[in-house]
């Protein structure tokens, strides 16, 4: 199985949340926002748009979820302690 199912398995297991659907909610970015940061630290080579292809996303999506994961982790602390179990 690829690291991107299955890492996407994790997510949905841990939280109950679906990062492939289309939707505006905090949980669900701050989730997509973690997918990315953790396979582009997984996978460094990875280009943004093939991590954007994982999710149905253009590049500039990840890049804005790149940049922005830090400020989601300052203020949700439960998204640094699941990082940390991944």
């Amino acid at each position: 199985m690829e690291i991107t199912q299955r890492l996407k398995e994790i997510i949905k297991q841990e939280t109950n949340t679906n990062i492939d659907i289309k939707t505006r909610k905090r949980q669900t970015i701050e989730l997509r926002a973690l997918y990315c940061t953790v396979l582009k630290q997984l996978k460094p080579k990875k280009t943004l748009q093939a991590i954007g292809d994982t999710l149905e996303l253009n590049h500039a999506t990840v890049i804005h979820a790149l940049k922005n994961y830090k400020m989601y982790e300052e203020y949700n602390p439960e998204l640094k302690k699941f990082k940390a179990t991944v």
